[in-house]
């Protein structure tokens, strides 16, 4: 089994950057991207758990997926 976290994409999109820490922000979209890519793959069982919380329209969380490999 594999977690891994930072994969909702949607938190990064929503995320408020102050201008003087513009310069030192970078980008968090990598996991995000890898579970869009295993979910492609049949092989793979993932579970995503994204802002399970009272105001889900809120951001709070920025994601954990569960990830591992089926057995066939």
């Amino acid at each position: 089994m594999i977690v891994i976290h930072d994969t909702d994409e949607e938190y990064e999109e929503t995320l408020i950057i102050s201008e003087d820490s513009k310069k030192e922000h970078h980008r968090f979209d990598g996991p995000s991207k890898l579970v869009k890519e295993l979910e492609k793959i049949p092989t793979w069982n993932l579970v995503s758990l994204h802002n399970f919380r009272i105001l889900a329209d809120k951001p709070s969380s920025s994601g954990i997926t569960i990830i591992n490999k089926r057995k066939w």
